[in-house]
């Protein structure tokens, strides 16, 4: 017990020293505080206000987006990489309309109300999902409340500094996963609101198929279809046009090789940042995609364990996606409890501890080091990403033999 406590005071002191380094790096000069912190958060804003006073047409900007599509110009940076200037007012909304349903109570609020009110809702469904006796089962009291906390602060620090929603998106995954089997209909509500960001949630309707779960994915395409038609009835049929027209625009720019690789999480990304072409990068992505889902498919089945499950739908979303950044690391921050909790109780009867201690660790620096190594060409986001999925299904592979084995 005495080991685990020393395991227990050096992780809290690591990753504590990770959350002053991050903020280190803000009033260094990394992040212009004045004007970055919450960047991100403007387009969610300013649609919002769109919205509220029933300026549908100019939601998705779709002219500016034409516009910046067109004088797109590209360089080379030191490294030699393509990359692509983009105007800085360049910050369009690319969320679907029914999404406004819900964004759209932002719009009657100042500003900076709105964003103090954005964080808050997004930490106390956090809590709440945190409080639920699924959590509590996955991460048991040898985790006190500080370590959890502690293991958090990085990834929210790095949400926040974003002004993204990657605290909101991770605490309703972990809300489907808990509520799939005992709350259906929940579950099923919640699942359709990734229909907004439907890449964070990519493996789920997966697993819910293997699970034979088909009344959450039934509730969830109703609701999905309901929402819909009420952004038609509210906001008019033009603006779902305008929306896949944006999408179009900005979709072209990604696959250019925008200046968004330095921020982007996705194995594309990583490619770019080792110079490979953006044909043969997209190429790669596409042969990297359809293993991890494969892959995903053959061992989703062995998952005896929900700690398992979460590190393969987790780990395997990330490397199969070709839309995520970093500022959705916060999803990592349940894997790196995990990988603490099975570190503490197999301390020195664990084979694989060793691997395990390693990607704790670049998991738990990931908010930090992806955005400073990222950005200096390394693919660090890939490898964090890689590791992870390969310890993952290892340890679901050794669990398999182990049942069988004692069957």
């Amino acid at each position: 017990m005495s080991e685990n406590k020393k395991l227990l005071d050096i992780t809290i002191i690591f990753l504590l020293l990770a959350v002053v380094y991050s903020c280190f790096r803000v009033y260094s000069g990394f992040v212009n505080v004045e004007k970055d912190v919450a960047v991100d958060f403007i387009p969610f804003y300013r649609a919002a206000v769109h919205a509220v006073n029933s300026e549908f047409d100019v939601v998705y900007d779709t002219k500016f987006s034409e516009k910046v599509l067109k004088t797109i110009v590209l360089v080379n940076s030191s490294q030699g990489n393509g990359g692509v200037v983009l105007e800085k007012s360049f910050a369009p909304y690319l969320y679907p309309p029914h999404s406004l349903l819900f964004l759209g109570v932002l719009g009657y609020f100042e500003y900076a109300v709105a964003l103090c009110a954005w964080f808050l809702l997004h930490i106390v469904i956090l809590a709440a999902v945190f409080s639920n006796d699924y959590m509590k089962n996955i991460l048991p009291t040898t985790l006190s409340c500080f370590t959890k906390i502690a293991v958090y602060l990085p990834f929210l620090f790095a949400a926040f500094i974003a002004g993204q929603n990657g605290i909101l998106w991770s605490a309703l995954l972990l809300a489907v996963l808990a509520m799939r089997k005992s709350r259906p209909i929940i579950a099923g509500l919640i699942l359709s609101l990734f229909s907004m960001k439907p890449q964070i949630a990519i493996f789920i309707p997966m697993l819910l198929l293997f699970e034979r779960n088909f009344r959450v994915l039934i509730i969830a395409g109703a609701a999905f279809l309901v929402m819909v038609v009420v952004s038609v009835l509210v906001f008019g049929s033009k603006i779902w046009y305008d929306y896949f027209e944006i999408i179009g625009y900005f979709s072209q720019i990604v696959k250019i090789g925008s200046e968004q690789v330095f921020i982007s999480a996705s194995p594309f990304s990583a490619f770019r940042l080792m110079g490979i072409k953006t044909d043969y990068a997209f190429v790669l992505q596409i042969i990297i995609s359809v293993v991890t889902f494969l892959i995903f498919c053959r061992n989703v089945r062995s998952c005896k364990t929900e700690e398992n499950i979460i590190l393969l739908v987790v780990f395997s979303t990330f490397l199969f996606s070709f839309y995520s950044f970093i500022y959705d690391a916060v999803f990592l921050a349940l894997p790196c409890l995990i990988f603490l909790k099975i570190e503490m109780q197999t301390l020195n009867e664990n084979k694989l501890s060793p691997y395990i201690r390693i990607l704790f660790l670049m998991t738990a620096f990931y908010p930090v080091l992806a955005l400073t190594i990222h950005q200096q060409n390394v693919p660090y986001c890939f490898i964090t990403i890689l590791f992870g999925f390969i310890l993952a299904n290892i340890m679901i592979v050794r669990d398999k033999k182990q049942l069988i084995k004692f069957s």
